[in-house]
């Protein structure tokens, strides 16, 4: 038995000797702004690829948070420190793509690799986002479902307020492009908005007289402050695209009947994943980019929707 223990011992000591003398690698996750609670989402699904393939590889791997509080030349000068500083790799949520792509091939050439989320990013070795064309298609089945024989007319609410310098404010808000927004309702009337409560506050007579109507948000931040939408037995459907946690309220309640969003997980699980493959095992990806299907939320699945918002904001 003695013999036995010895041997054990022996061998977890071997063990935590290897351990400790695993390769470690460090890389940088580049975020436009710390405060969208997307990036929460595609830092901890970065975080988890880089937790299995710690075990893959052998290697301690591990990410840490940058955040360039709205500004590009703020980020590119997080990229251009990583790097110096010995990061193995960046992860990064173009605040603005033609500010970075220099810099990104510049030192993809000393062997320090990018990856992009939500914006593609010239020189980067990956890139992962949505398939805008199939958030489209969704958009366009759910206001057909919704809509059934009625045939409304919409109503679409872009944001009034500003966001995110360059692409990083459009890819973190909605699944769907804004141009290609207003190409697919183009004869829906829209408006721009800061806040849909204070909008129907304001309009009360203009929103009382419509007959037959549906109504569609273009940003998950004009019902951030979570004031009812007020009840009306004109209204066919309301239906929103993009996602923040307190959508839960509407999607609950049923003032919501859709949501449509981008999986931000996903961006930041496959791109860490793609980028750490290619530091580790020196060869390309096996394709350059991968675009998600959108996820979507009713007042039927609403708790997947929360299931999916408490894994991404743990």
């Amino acid at each position: 038995m003695k013999f036995k223990n010895a041997i054990v011992f022996a061998l977890a000591a071997l063990l935590a000797a290897s351990a400790s003398g695993a390769e470690k690698l460090k890389f940088a996750f580049l975020s436009p702004d710390a405060r969208n609670q997307a990036n929460s989402a595609i830092f901890n699904g970065a975080r988890d690829a880089l937790s299995e393939l710690s075990k893959k590889y052998a290697a301690d791997m591990s990410l840490e948070f940058f955040s360039a509080d709205r500004s590009a030349e703020r980020q590119l000068s997080e990229l251009s420190k990583a790097y110096l500083d010995g990061f193995a790799g960046a992860l990064v949520v173009p605040a603005d793509p033609a500010v970075l792509e220099g810099k990104v091939a510049e030192l993809a050439k000393s062997g320090f690799f990018v990856a992009s989320a939500g914006a593609r990013l010239k020189g980067a070795a990956y890139f992962c986002g949505t398939d805008s064309k199939a958030a489209a298609e969704l958009a366009k089945r759910e206001i057909a479902r919704l809509s059934g024989s009625s045939k409304p007319a919409n109503y679409c609410y872009f944001p009034a307020f500003g966001g995110t310098s360059g692409a990083a404010g459009k890819c973190l808000s909605s699944p769907l492009p804004e141009e290609e927004a207003r190409s697919l309702f183009e004869s829906a009337e829209s408006a721009a908005i800061s806040s849909y409560s204070d909008y129907a506050s304001e309009r009360a007579v203009d929103i009382m007289r419509r007959d037959n109507y549906g109504e569609i948000f273009f940003d998950a931040r004009l019902l951030s402050n979570m004031v009812p939408i007020k009840p009306d037995s004109d209204r066919v459907f309301a239906v929103c695209l993009g996602s923040l946690p307190q959508l839960d309220f509407y999607l609950s309640s049923g003032q919501l009947d859709s949501c449509i969003y981008d999986d931000w997980y996903g961006w930041g699980y496959f791109a860490m994943r793609a980028l750490a493959e290619k530091v580790v095992e020196k060869r390309d990806p096996p394709e350059p980019e991968k675009l998600l299907k959108p996820l979507s939320a009713t007042p039927k699945n609403v708790p997947s929707f929360r299931a999916d918002w408490a894994k991404w904001l743990r």
